[in-house]
């Protein structure tokens, strides 16, 4: 599937893994960075569309700080995501990610509406 734009294009180095003693065998690890609100199912399929697997492990790790692409959410992800994300009413980021949850149909929570109003 074709797509205007690429999420996983660059590459970074990243630092030191911990685990536990026992822990997975990780010989091969390629990290996609994904945003709080983004659904982990979508980021893992649009990893592999852009960069075809070749025997390693996929690993998703999520940011906190920047809003959801929307190509990349759900409903449910950013219905999830908005219970415990904190924003600034009228603030750049809070409008971002309100354009994303408009955008999907979600559900903007009571909470963040009372701050609003505030």
């Amino acid at each position: 599937m074709a797509h205007d734009q690429s999420f996983f294009s660059q590459a970074r180095n990243v630092g030191t893994i911990y685990l536990d003693r026992e822990g997975d065998y990780l010989a091969d690890v390629r990290f996609c960075l994904a945003r709080h609100g983004e659904d982990a199912s979508a980021v893992i399929s649009r990893f592999w569309e852009e960069q075809p697997s070749s025997g390693f492990t996929v690993v998703p790790l999520f940011a906190h700080g920047l809003p959801p692409r929307r190509q990349l959410s759900t409903r449910q992800s950013i219905e999830a995501a908005l219970a415990s994300v904190s924003l600034e009413p009228g603030s750049m980021l809070e409008k971002q990610w309100r354009e994303v949850a408009d955008g999907l149909g979600a559900r903007w929570p009571a909470p963040l509406q009372q701050e609003e109003a505030a």
